[in-house]
């Protein structure tokens, strides 16, 4: 994990939307838990104050689940999503057509990038065709790897930095935290070591030329009570953005069995199914994504899938990454 001093923090060239009160009081207390000294030393932290007094998260995976470079990071993800857009326009029933303005949701793995990151930047391609718009809002929601607690915790930091660069997080997170508590409520520390929601924001970086992001990772919420909440924000200037691995630990020809239900259950919105049968990491934001499509009409089609065993050696412990995509409206 790496870890930035809250000293050497960059500073962005232009100043983020600020986050209310609220927000800066609930992340005070990470703060006040990591700003212990040591000899007049800071210790090296996540959460930090920059020098234009911006609240930012620091990246957690960089140099793990991607390149910790601005200039391989560019490389990298430049080359995936140049790659699954050729992959996305040559395949059958997705079309530039199904691509504009109708696109509601996404759901995209959270594998390194060596390992699922063609599958991932195949949905991200998705979106290159919404730059017509000024800014972009991203529900990013996906599980909490590391945290067991009641609820969803959403981030409201000023920013996240990638070595990309500064992501403004919506001031709409602070809002939703405070008017939806308890059930969503800020917890910085869900977000400090969480990887599911950091790697796709270099993807969102290349594709998306103005927006902002609503994380959400979940812990033990209602799915459709979640869904509930979130519904309202969903407007025409929204994308949610699901972050999922499918199975894991199976053998490659099981994986491809258990993957091929909980994909027969996301394609035609079968929550009953996914809850009972699917098996995934983010079970929780999956089937609130299906309460949505279902609620709001929406038509959802698998883009791609593969599992762990196609790109390494050992086929007896895989996982299964799949994208899919979610339209309002299709064109036939």
């Amino acid at each position: 994990m790496i870890k930035h001093n809250m000293l050497n923090a960059p500073t962005s060239k232009s100043r983020l939307p600020q986050t209310t009160v609220f927000a800066r009081r609930s992340v005070a207390t990470l703060l006040n838990k990591y700003h212990k000294t040591n000899n007049n030393k800071t210790k090296n932290i996540l959460f930090a104050m920059n020098e234009d007094q911006i609240l930012v998260r620091y990246p957690a995976c960089a140099g793990t689940f991607y390149p910790a470079t601005k200039e391989g990071l560019e490389c990298e993800a430049g080359i995936l999503l140049s790659d699954a857009k050729e992959i996305v326009m040559q395949r059958k029933g997705l079309t530039d057509e199904k691509i504009h303005r109708v696109l509601r949701a996404i759901v995209v793995p959270h594998g390194t990038y060596d390992q699922s990151g063609i599958i991932a930047a195949q949905g991200f391609s998705l979106l290159s065709k919404f730059s017509q718009h000024d800014h972009w809002k991203i529900l990013l929601i996906g599980p909490s790897h590391y945290s067991h607690f009641p609820g969803a915790a959403v981030s409201t930091v000023d920013a996240w930095q990638t070595p990309l660069g500064s992501t403004p997080v919506n001031p709409l997170a602070a809002s939703i935290a405070k008017r939806h508590y308890p059930a969503l409520i800020d917890l910085p520390e869900v977000h400090e070591r969480e990887h599911a929601l950091e790697v796709q924001i270099p993807f969102l970086a290349n594709v998306l030329p103005d927006f902002s992001i609503i994380p959400i990772a979940t812990g033990e919420i209602d799915a459709e009570k979640l869904a509930n909440i979130i519904g309202p924000y969903c407007d025409d200037e929204t994308i949610i953005v699901v972050s999922a691995d499918l199975s894991h630990d199976h053998s490659s020809d099981q994986a491809h069995k258990k993957d091929a239900i909980i994909t027969k259950a996301l394609t035609t919105l079968d929550a009953r199914t996914l809850e009972s049968k699917g098996e995934s990491c983010a079970k929780i934001p999956l089937l609130a994504l299906l309460h949505l499509a279902k609620s709001n009409g929406w038509k959802a089609e698998v883009v791609d899938y593969i599992n762990a065993g196609r790109t390494s050696k050992d086929k007896s412990h895989v996982v299964g990454y799949g994208c899919f995509a979610f339209y309002e409206n299709v064109a036939q």
